[in-house]
């Protein structure tokens, strides 16, 4: 499997920023990033949103990225070897009832960790479904 590993000093909780690991909460903690999936697949969409930052739920898997059944690409992107975190927010339904849907998210130090590679992966992906979208639609 080839991974991108990197080293890094420091506690970071979830959702924390890279510039907030300091060396008074040290961890030695190793961070990788897994194999990228291949571009036009519903792992690559998920991923590319995760690598710019954006945390990911049922909803917008569904209406953004076309993914009906989101936990199943989350384990496909866990399989091949990204750390994908999972909150359980609390959403209200069309009935006002509350409910607790998974939100899933890279942590900041795994996008550093991708670093340009990443970011680049993610543009690309994101031109890729823009020209999806515009076949669809037949606007190309």
């Amino acid at each position: 499997m080839d991974q991108k590993t990197h080293r890094l000093l420091g506690e970071g909780g979830d959702h924390a920023a890279v510039s907030e690991i300091t060396a008074s909460n040290c961890l030695d903690a190793v961070v990788t990033t897994g194999e990228y999936p291949a571009h036009g697949t519903q792992a690559a969409r998920l991923l590319s949103l995760l690598l710019i930052g954006r945390e990911i739920g049922p909803m917008e898997g569904l209406c953004e990225l076309g993914i009906y059944r989101l936990a199943d690409t989350k384990f496909q992107l866990c399989e091949a070897g990204w750390d994908v975190s999972k909150d359980l927010v609390a959403r209200n339904n069309r009935f006002s009832e509350t409910c607790r849907v998974a939100s899933y998210y890279l942590r900041p130090e795994i996008i550093a960790v991708a670093g340009a590679e990443g970011q680049e992966f993610a543009r690309r992906e994101a031109e890729l479904m823009a020209e999806m979208l515009s076949e669809r639609r037949g606007l190309s």
